[in-house]
């Protein structure tokens, strides 16, 4: 079970270090090399965080993302109304259909099931070009050389027969050795005194060491609490302020969007195996506003959705005597909620810190 976990995390870091990677436009030789470690929900992912910066939700585009007041046309001629929404995160039609096209190769198969030793490419439609042209040149092309083998087929079956006494043998004629000559009284080392060799430099490259599990959590915990947090659990009741500037407010809303997803997806996993029975969806959601998050807090692998879901439960349920009951039925070490836990890789004791951080700590 530990060595399961610890193959998922590795490969889920290696899948936000490719996510990060297509935040910025790229060529299409990294977004082919990037489907061998993402699945379709986080190429979704990088769409939503690259039109947060305005830019074309396609990776390898650089232009800005078109503005449409519309959600809908309506054609006259069809009769029809055509949903358009998803046009919004891109610049163009084109980059639409070859998003799309792109997406529609990537596997939902995890990661770390993969054999990426057999991986088969995926196909990049290059900005600008057409999937339809580019398809029938690639199917144009096929033709041709089913034709050229067919040709060569043909050939080769109407030749005659080699005749039996034909003997065919390998040439085994050796070249001769290059003789080599020393010259005896010649030296290159003279007494005190030795032959200079350049010596390239070598840079010393500071290794940087990966951190925690522990780490990881109790930074972006320290991160994103604010005072409103802090409000929160002094006084769920309280009237907590939520307002952000305009220039930012749609960008915090989408972060906002983004991480409670993550959070209430791991909060439907883990719900069934405390058990809880009590409803806190609205408690976790009106806890999650009180968060200021940047672009480095939405970026969360699964692992670290679900160990943060189980922060925010146990904080929770200081709160609501109900939810305390649920995950800690007994005194029992060895209830439901601590063997979760420790499948995670953590303890009771540095859960405790870490809810110490959202409960007592602000920015």
């Amino acid at each position: 079970m530990a060595n399961l976990i610890a193959i998922r995390r590795k490969y889920d870091e290696l899948t936000l270090q490719w996510q990060e990677t297509l935040y910025q436009p790229v060529d299409c030789e990294v977004l082919r090399e990037s489907a061998k470690f993402i699945q379709p929900q986080h190429y979704n992912e990088v769409i939503e965080e690259r039109n947060v910066d305005n830019l074309c939700g396609y990776p390898i585009c650089s232009k800005s993302r078109q503005q449409i007041d519309s959600n809908y046309r309506i054609s006259l001629r069809a009769r029809e109304v055509y949903d358009i929404s998803e046009l919004k995160h891109f610049c163009s039609r084109t980059c639409y259909v070859a998003s799309k096209f792109f997406l529609s190769q990537l596997s939902p198969e995890p990661i770390y099931l993969r054999n990426l030793n057999k991986w088969n490419p995926v196909k990049v439609i290059p900005v600008g070009v057409d999937v339809r042209q580019m398809l029938a040149k690639e199917t144009e092309s096929t033709n041709q050389v089913d034709l050229g083998s067919e040709y060569v087929k043909a050939m080769t079956n109407n030749l005659p027969p080699a005749p039996s006494d034909i003997i065919i043998k390998e040439n085994v004629n050796e070249a001769p050795a290059a003789s080599v000559s020393y010259n005896n009284q010649a030296h290159d080392v003279v007494e005190g005194f030795r032959v200079k060799v350049p010596v390239k430099e070598r840079r010393r490259t500071k290794k940087e060491l990966p951190m925690t599990m522990f780490g990881k959590i109790w930074t972006t915990l320290d991160r994103i609490t604010t005072m409103n947090t802090r409000m929160y659990f002094k006084d769920n009741k309280a009237k907590v302020d939520h307002t952000v500037d305009s220039d930012q407010y749609e960008l915090m809303m989408t972060r906002i969007n983004i991480f409670s997803e993550k959070i209430l997806t791991s909060y439907n996993f883990i719900r069934p195996i405390l058990p809880i029975t009590v409803d806190i969806v609205n408690d976790l959601v009106d806890l999650m506003r009180t968060f200021k998050l940047d672009r480095q807090s939405v970026m969360l692998t699964e692992t670290e959705s679900n160990v943060l879901c189980m922060v925010f439960l146990h904080a929770l349920s200081m709160n609501i005597p109900e939810l305390h009951k649920n995950i800690f039925p007994t005194d029992d070490t060895n209830n439901n909620f601590r063997k979760t836990l420790e499948s995670m890789g953590l303890t009771m004791e540095e859960l405790e810190a870490f809810t110490r951080v959202i409960r007592v700590s602000s920015t």
